[in-house]
């Protein structure tokens, strides 16, 4: 914790005792894990070019999580918008809102996972599942890095395609431009040009959506610092988050593997959740226990579920499902859910959920500034700011494997931006 922290205002942390407390800890671990085998778990990712199936996911005995990529079908379809769409439907960097699947997300970890252990107060949660993901995204980026370049193609050459001709040529937006990495360039200088980028990229988005241009002699003055949560959005009430207490409560008696309702000694199997065993089962008021029916009188109070003639309990199926994806997302995009209309509303006004619009969602949000600076989470990368104030490691493979992390995160940024335009572009034909 010591390492990790930050000083406050109530207690100050010198350099040297957090490298003196860094070397301790890392000395006991190497002790401690000396003999110890303990349990693996890993990922695997490979591209291959006899494999006809764009993908194939594998879970080897040993624990080893493997991914297959079709080299042969990366080939055949070279085309930038393509090699673009690859990390969403390839690589599933998001999910079909557009959601960033590389964010902690606490319904991932298990009760014992997110209560072991010391935790700091500013700690950004990386569980298990969290840094699986990690280090998949890595392999995948740098895996199809490496394929690309057997066709004399740069990931950085695609992405100032993105910005200087796609967006152009698509939605008439211009102005956008991006400095690609000199392709000579070591990883040291790669990684300082891109973390530029990245500040000037967001920069010029935050103009277009005030001005509805990008003026360069602004852009050019401009040395004011920008945080991540305050880069606006074009689309009106983009993003649903939960809120209050009725919240907590209903979710975690519907989608815990805690609920105290999950579980009904009548029936011959255990459910994971209240929402499982609704699904497999018909479930009737009177099976549950006395202890249990005060959490059950609650759901039916604030209309989540409801009985029949027969005493049968009924779920609202549509509120159950945006709730799902609440537990699970943390965030609902509203334009891909807009079927749901009177059920959102209907959540609105109970105020157990609120909208607020940016480009990145508060998860993502949080997730950039763990990979970028310590100004949220003490336990952070802080790989930007290292970059930007020349304290990063003398050691060329790090830089490595920095920069790909930031190309990683450049491609997620363009993902964003491309379905702000789409959106936009969708409510003026509308």
């Amino acid at each position: 914790m010591i390492f990790e922290s930050n000083s406050t205002n109530g207690l100050f942390l010198p350099d040297r005792l957090k490298l003196k407390a860094k070397r301790k800890y890392e000395e006991h671990i190497k002790t401690l894990f000396k003999d110890s085998l303990g349990t693996g778990c890993g990922i695997q990712v490979s591209f291959s070019g006899n494999q006809e199936e764009e993908k194939i996911f594998k879970i080897g005995e040993n624990g080893i999580l493997s991914f297959s990529y079709s080299s042969k079908w990366i080939k055949e379809n070279l085309d930038y918008p393509t090699l673009l769409n690859n990390f969403i439907y390839l690589f599933g960097y998001t999910d079909m809102q557009y959601r960033s699947l590389h964010v902690c997300r606490e319904s991932q970890m298990s009760i014992i996972e997110k209560n072991i252990g010391i935790k700091g107060k500013k700690e950004y949660p990386a569980g298990i599942a969290f840094r699986l993901y990690q280090s998949l995204a890595e392999m995948q980026i740098v895996g199809y890095c490496i394929e690309l370049e057997k066709f004399n193609i740069y990931l950085e050459d695609i992405i100032k395609w993105f910005f200087c001709n796609y967006l152009k040529d698509e939605f008439n937006v211009k102005g956008f431009n991006f400095n690609k990495s000199s392709r000579t360039a070591t990883y040291l200088e790669k990684c300082r040009n891109i973390a530029a980028e990245i500040d000037s990229i967001l920069k010029q988005f935050k103009f277009w959506c005030e001005d509805g241009k990008i003026d360069d002699e602004l852009l050019r003055i401009s040395t004011e610092h920008m945080f991540i949560k305050d880069i606006p959005s074009m689309i009106d009430k983009k993003y649903i988050y939960p809120c209050g207490k009725d919240y907590q409560t209903i979710t975690f008696l519907l989608f815990s593997d805690q609920s105290i309702i999950s579980y009904i000694p009548a029936l011959p199997e255990n459910y994971n959740t209240f929402n499982d065993l609704l699904i497999e089962h018909e479930v009737y008021y009177d099976m549950f226990q006395e202890y249990q029916i005060p959490s059950i009188n609650y759901l039916i109070e604030n209309k989540l579920i409801k009985l029949d003639e027969r005493r049968r309990i009924i779920s609202y199926r549509e509120k159950f499902k945006i709730l799902k994806e609440l537990h699970e997302h943390n965030v609902v995009c509203w334009n891909y859910i807009k079927q749901y209309r009177d059920v959102i509303v209907e959540l609105e006004k109970s105020g157990t959920i609120q909208f607020s619009s940016s480009l990145f969602s508060k998860p993502e949000q949080d997730y950039y500034n763990y990979l970028f600076n310590k100004s949220e989470f003490d336990n952070g990368l802080d790989i930007r700011n290292r970059y930007s104030h020349g304290t990063q490691r003398v050691n060329e493979n790090q830089n490595k494997q920095d920069y790909y992390i930031f190309l990683r995160i450049m491609i997620l940024i363009v993902i964003k931006i491309n379905e702000e335009f789409c959106l936009k572009h969708s409510e003026v034909i509308e």
